[in-house]
């Protein structure tokens, strides 16, 4: 039995980043482990590169499904799994050599039911950025500590961390080594209808289940951090799908009868959410409907819960000036205005960034 089962879901990833990957799988200092690929309907080369390294290494299983996007292929992953332990590995970034040797001891020692790692964020330039979840090393999580994992998860940023992540990435799947027989007795698994934040509600949940959970102060993960990219893919009616994160976050804190500060966290990454359809939907440069059904659409997301909820909810001081101000104006369904002023201040931070 393999020590450690690597997931790795693969859709048409560039040729020189897939190759990078899994040459730094196959290469690692930790020989008992298996690398589970799965090719997810891809239609480019990716499936026949997959397949040829499965042919030289019989320690890589590939899998090839029609595509069903990330979260089934990660749930495929599982199902093949075999390994005492469970890690996921994104098919662009790449590991050290000795991140599977490094990160099981680890875990062994502290008998963890998940340790989390620290990574490297690879910018743009080739600018590389040591990314910390937490301050230093911690055996083993106190109730406190959980709490902050899984809002971590939930938002970006917030004045109750112990410790602000340069990058905060604590719901991507990477980074974290997971106790297979821990994951099975959870019986969590990858949301299949979910095709954008699949991974957050995937730990939110892991890590309320978990006794155990663990840090590990030590970059052994190399992640390709662009978010211009990602803010910059358009995305219709990308507020169905966000909704859906939305609600299942709110039936989290209601389940577990969470905190108000779980709450007022909940409030920040709505309204983020909010923004973030904004930009890759309603006022997207590639989004060609008239003005008016603009509004239309935007007034049916506003109307729908949970974000109609925390319209009319408290004004947290924690929500930033924009946030505030873009409460205000949907609060009181100055659609029209708020378009508006979206635009020009889209257009002010475009102006910006070329001047420096």
């Amino acid at each position: 039995m393999p020590k450690i089962s690597i997931i790795v879901p693969v859709y048409n990833i560039r040729e020189e980043y897939l190759r990078k990957c899994i040459e730094s799988l196959i290469c690692q200092s930790l020989e008992e482990i298996e690398i589970i690929i799965i090719n997810d309907g891809s239609t480019d080369s990716s499936g026949i590169i997959c397949d040829e390294y499965g042919e030289k290494d019989k320690r890589i299983k590939v899998i090839h499904q029609e595509n069903q996007g990330v979260a089934v292929a990660r749930n495929t992953g599982l199902a093949a799994a075999q390994g005492e332990w469970i890690t996921f590995v994104d098919a662009d970034d790449w590991c050290e050599f000795t991140m599977c040797e490094e990160i099981l001891n680890r875990a062994l020692k502290l008998n963890s039911d998940i340790l989390i790692f620290t990574n490297y964020a690879m910018k743009a330039g080739g600018i590389t950025a040591r990314n910390q979840f937490f301050k230093k090393d911690i055996d083993i999580f106190d109730d406190e500590l959980k709490d902050e994992a899984e809002l971590k998860t939930m938002v970006r940023s917030h004045p109750s961390f112990s410790f602000q992540p340069p990058e905060n990435m604590m719901g991507g799947t990477w980074c974290k080594l997971i106790n297979h027989d821990f994951l099975k007795r959870s019986g969590i698994l990858f949301e299949p209808k979910l095709v954008r934040s699949q991974d957050i509600i995937f730990y939110l949940n892991l890590f309320e289940k978990a006794e155990k959970i663990s840090y590990y102060d030590q970059p052994l993960y190399y992640y390709r951090y662009s978010p211009e990219s990602v803010s910059k893919r358009y995305r219709p009616d990308a507020y169905k799908i966000f909704m859906i994160v939305l609600q299942k976050q709110q039936e989290f804190i209601r389940l577990y009868h969470k905190s108000l500060l779980f709450e007022e966290v909940f409030a920040k990454g709505a309204m983020g959410t909010i923004g973030t359809c904004m930009r890759t939907d309603f006022m997207h440069e590639k989004n060609q409907e008239s003005f008016g059904k603009k509004c239309r659409r935007l007034r049916l997301m506003l109307g729908l819960e949970p974000i109609r909820g925390v319209l009319k909810g408290p004004d947290y001081k924690t929500l930033s000036t924009f946030q505030k101000a873009q409460k205000r104006l949907l609060k009181h369904n100055l659609i029209e205005l708020y378009l508006i002023l979206f635009k020009i201040n889209s257009i002010a931070l475009k102006l910006l960034r070329k001047k420096k």
